[in-house]
């Protein structure tokens, strides 16, 4: 029998009172000698290196080094730069590309490696650019993005001695210099600014390829970010919200979402950042430098991210024995348990309308329904954005962020198709099949359309995707009477479930090939929204009759579980964000189409565990 030890690299401690929650906080380090931005930086928290950069009045090649305690002047660069991006450990690091106003004064692909006494140009990046973003060490390093210009989505590894192309972004975006996070097969691409403004977007990266996954509750650039694929943390950058709306917002990446957590001292862009930062109490980071109020306002301040002083901590998956009280406890559960609260209403009470799924909680899109009126959410207001161009206004599929939506077919049955880039819509190639009440998910370059009534005829389970350019036929459901079903997920690995005529329970799993049955859920409907992603998705409302239901349910990748009713019972309505940070919106209730807006929040908790 295995122990509990070697499954979860821990004993059953016994302990007088429970762990803390894992929560860390910003604290005021030593000051930089210089106020500086756009510096480039590796190392950890106590083990920084920084070079180059910019003051209120000079571009510089400045360096050094931060011990946990105090800063102190190493050597300079060669090439004076600013926004270049460091990767390595301390002693064994290297900055990369950036701009220089040397004559001819522009982007440079310069790589420069530090060795603990002496800079040293190697290898040139393959081409000229800046604000991009690292990951790895020197010897097995990774460089993505940045601007050439324009934005790139251009991606190349580094073995210590040369440069080979890697697989490219899906979306292409620069002003990441501040953030580093995982190592050369295992990375994460944090927000930036494309298309023209910052945004929420994550990519994560295995090696062989880049896939959209959960995007950040708060879009940014040139914040700044690091830890490992499954443990992070951004901190501050700038907003579209002004022409300089720095922010103080952190946010903690557990490998599945983004919980917001404890702010910075001081608002900034334009800073530095490097550690391992995440859930782990033994992570840790630090942030330096920036601008506060425009993009000459330089600061010296540092700031260090770490968890409360003690012994333990609440980590997902821990158990202890509480002697005190007798009770065998746990933190971290299958099923979140969380509530609906209110939200801002939209500003019409649209029925059939479909949103960028793949959106978050404080970023989503609603698009069409009773009118071809599109408006985006950003948790606290409803803003009107421009009208897509399809006749059919309802019953789409929609997929995507709030800024890069995918939209497809519609009612009355049609194969238009659209993408919408945060400032206008486009129509794109059209789907195969003519349909409406279809189920969508993934993003707008890796979509996906299942189901749906084509004409008079519920169809046979078709599904569709979409790679950014043509859409091509997919494995069919294995229940083919699919309408006015509910989706979640990307386009490898994605979740369907319910579904009318007559409503039905059944869920099914996509692996990027073909479908397989699962778990059916506690309550059948059709016309449900979801969100979420395959091992982690709740659906909710949809008609079981009439009336319509408020039902909640919880899918772990095995079984579903019923959880906290929507306030508003509604079907047809349209949601997206994830398990613990979901968002419904608008619909039919039992009096007619309504605008009120409904956010889901969840959490992990401290579970007694009983036998029976």
């Amino acid at each position: 029998m295995a122990n509990l030890r070697d499954i979860k690299g821990f004993t059953i401690q016994s302990v007088t009172t429970d762990p803390v929650t894992n929560v860390g906080t910003w604290s005021t380090g030593s000051a930089l000698p210089q106020a500086m931005i756009n510096q480039g930086s590796f190392g950890g928290r106590d083990t920084t290196t920084t070079g180059g950069g910019s003051t209120a009045t000079a571009y510089v090649g400045d360096a050094f080094q931060y011990n946990g305690v105090a800063w102190s002047e190493i050597a300079e660069l060669t090439t004076l730069r600013s926004e270049n991006a460091g990767f390595g450990t301390q002693n064994a690091g290297a900055v990369a590309g950036g701009y220089s106003n040397a004559a001819p004064a522009g982007n440079r692909a310069f790589v420069e490696n530090w060795n603990g006494t002496s800079w040293t140009e190697v290898a040139d990046i393959p081409s000229n650019r800046v604000g991009a973003a690292t990951a790895g060490t020197y010897t097995a390093g990774l460089y993505f993005g940045g601007n050439v210009p324009p934005s790139t989505n251009v991606s190349a590894s580094w073995n210590g001695a040369s440069w080979t192309a890697t697989p490219s972004l899906n979306t292409a975006r620069n002003r990441m210099n501040g953030w580093a996070c995982g190592t050369q097969t295992a990375a994460l691409c944090l927000c930036g600014i494309d298309p023209g403004r910052p945004g929420a977007e994550i990519e994560s990266y295995n090696g062989s390829s880049w896939t959209e996954i959960t995007e950040c509750n708060t879009g940014r650039e040139l914040g700044g970010g690091n830890g490992i694929q499954t443990s992070a943390i951004i901190a501050g950058g700038r907003t579209p919200a002004g022409p300089y709306a720095a922010i103080t917002k952190t946010e903690q990446w557990d490998g599945t979402a983004w919980t917001e957590v404890n702010d910075l001292g001081t608002a900034r862009a334009y800073m530095q950042s490097t550690g391992t930062a995440g859930g782990n109490p033994n992570q840790q980071s630090l942030v330096f430098g920036g601008a506060t109020t425009s993009s000459t306002a330089n600061t010296t301040a540092t700031e260090e991210w770490s968890y409360p002083s003690g012994p333990s901590f609440l980590i997902e998956g821990q158990m202890w024995y509480n002697s005190a009280s007798g009770d065998l406890k746990g933190y971290g559960v299958s099923v979140p348990t969380g509530a609906w609260a209110s939200g801002t209403s939209s500003p019409t009470g649209n029925n059939a309308g479909t949103s960028s799924k793949n959106g978050t909680q404080n970023a989503m899109m609603y698009a069409g329904g009773t009118s071809k009126e599109c408006d985006q959410y950003n948790g606290t207001a409803w803003t009107e954005v421009a009208e897509f161009n399809s006749s059919s206004d309802a019953y789409r599929g929609g997929a995507g962020t709030s800024t890069a939506t995918l939209i497809g077919g519609g009612e009355p049955s049609t194969t238009d198709a659209e993408t919408f880039n945060g400032t206008s819509w486009t129509e794109v190639s059209e789907l195969n099949l003519a349909r409406y009440a279809l189920g969508a998910f993934g993003t707008q370059t890796a979509g996906m359309v299942v189901g749906g009534r084509a004409g008079t005829d519920a169809g046979d389970g078709e599904s569709e995707t979409y790679n950014g350019t043509a859409w091509s036929e997919g494995d069919d459901l294995q229940n083919a009477r699919r309408t006015y079903n509910s989706g979640a997920g990307v386009q490898t690995a994605g979740i369907m479930a319910g579904g009318g005529e007559p409503n039905k329970s059944d869920t099914e799993l996509y692996n990027g090939t073909s479908w397989t049955e699962v778990s059916e859920m506690n309550t059948a409907r059709s016309g449900a929204a979801m969100a979420g992603i395959q091992t982690s998705a709740i659906i909710f409302g949809g008609p079981n009759g009439p009336p319509y239901t408020g039902a909640t349910e919880y899918y772990n990748g095995t079984s579903w579980t019923e959880l906290a009713d929507l306030s508003t019972g509604r079907g047809y309505s349209a949601g997206g964000g994830t398990a613990v940070a979901g968002l419904c919106m608008a619909g039919s209730d039992n009096s007619g189409a309504t605008a009120v807006t409904e956010e889901w929040n969840a959490s992990n908790a401290v579970l007694t565990v009983t036998t029976s």
